[in-house]
């Protein structure tokens, strides 16, 4: 027979054990940006001479609010291949939920700045987190919503 006191101890480093797995597991899942059931699929980049920033336009679904956008975010580094459906990191500066192909994006050199065009009707929405906006599209189908401190909205 095993004492009393080695089962309880048994029984404590088992609880203590799995506490510390599970917290690890919401540790690891929480620890990605954004959602990890976001799903993105890079159809246009346009770089900044010199290649090291982009303005990369996703077709992106929001899995919190399941709405289906075309999404720009701004990124450093390697340029993002066409087609990759790997995640994109930060937020976006610009959603608009109509085809991802009508967003079109140029470098400005006097401002230093990617510009975005889109070239359809939209109401556009000026916000600090663009995020906001997947909640309201479906009130509001032509809603382009930009964050204008980082990135410049040209009309058509």
């Amino acid at each position: 027979m095993v004492p009393f006191w080695v089962r309880k101890l048994l029984f404590w480093s088992a609880f203590a054990a799995l506490a510390a797995i599970t917290i690890l597991g919401y540790a690891l899942l929480f620890s990605f940006e954004g959602d990890p059931f976001d799903k993105f699929d890079v159809v246009a980049v346009k770089s900044a001479p010199g290649g090291e920033h982009h303005a990369v336009v996703y077709r992106y679904h929001h899995a919190n609010s399941s709405a289906d956008s075309a999404a720009v975010w701004l990124s450093s580094g390697p340029q993002p291949a066409i087609g990759s459906k790997e995640p994109a990191k930060g937020a976006p500066v610009l959603v608009w939920f109509g085809a991802p192909q009508s967003i079109h994006l140029e470098w400005e050199a006097a401002s230093r700045r990617f510009s975005a065009r889109v070239n359809a009707a939209f109401a556009t929405r000026e916000v600090k987190q663009v995020e906001g906006c997947f909640f309201d599209y479906d009130q509001q189908m032509d809603l382009l919503c930009i964050n204008t401190k980082k990135i410049n909205l040209k009309s058509k």
